[in-house]
């Protein structure tokens, strides 16, 4: 009979394996001297492997995420939740997670990471909402820009291959395209030009250039 984990474990493990490698490493990613998350996840689970321990840092961080699935059935419910967090959330109606079940293990071994992205994301949101409620149209269609704005949000576009950004300057928004991402928080001096005032309060800009960390 195939041995169950208990979930709790199970993400508890997913986040020692994010907190040991820094980052979410997948299978085929993973370099010479490299596990993947899903393996050193594993690894944690291993009662063998004394030098893979689970950390009370790591259990508090597995509470706060399952936490955050149960504020999600809300939206399973309603249907409108993407089919990534679909599964998750339908996984913790489990409790358990079969020892032998790699497909939702590796699953499971994601969810760290995907959870710190959508709480930034999130997080970005709230704030951007906030400003917009001050915010004001900067000059006027075809003005120069420059200034030094402090980066809000970013988001990339699979259809135009690059991340759009969301920043603040002196209590107003602007949005604006760029090839590489910049940091939440990250203060950018830029210049560009007025493209369109967004009926958000927004300002979008063209023709960016972003000339260095401020």
């Amino acid at each position: 009979m195939t041995d169950k984990i208990a979930f709790k474990l199970v993400m508890a493990a997913a986040c020692a394996a994010q907190r040991t490698n820094g980052r979410y490493i997948k299978r085929h990613e993973a370099q010479t001297g490299e596990l993947s998350n899903g393996a050193l996840m594993r690894e944690f689970l291993n009662p063998e492997m004394e030098k893979f321990t689970i950390l009370p840092e790591d259990i508090l961080e597995a509470d706060d995420i399952i936490e955050y699935l149960d504020s999600k059935m809300v939206e399973l419910i309603a249907g409108t939740l993407h089919n990534y967090w679909q599964t998750i959330v339908m996984l913790t109606e489990n409790k358990e997670v079969a020892a032998d079940d790699y497909r939702n293990m590796a699953l499971i071994a994601s969810v760290p990471n995907s959870y710190h992205n959508a709480v930034g994301r999130e997080k970005a949101m709230d704030k951007v909402a906030k400003i917009k409620e001050n915010s004001k149209h900067i000059g006027k269609i075809g003005d120069a820009f420059k200034g030094v704005v402090t980066i809000v949000s970013a988001v990339f576009s699979y259809n135009y291959n690059k991340w759009y950004h969301t920043a603040e300057i002196n209590g107003n928004l602007i949005n604006f395209p760029f090839s590489k991402r910049l940091e939440n928080n990250e203060k950018i001096e830029l210049d560009g030009r007025v493209y369109k005032h967004e009926p958000n309060n927004t300002t979008r800009l063209h023709y960016v250039r972003v000339k260095n960390s401020a």
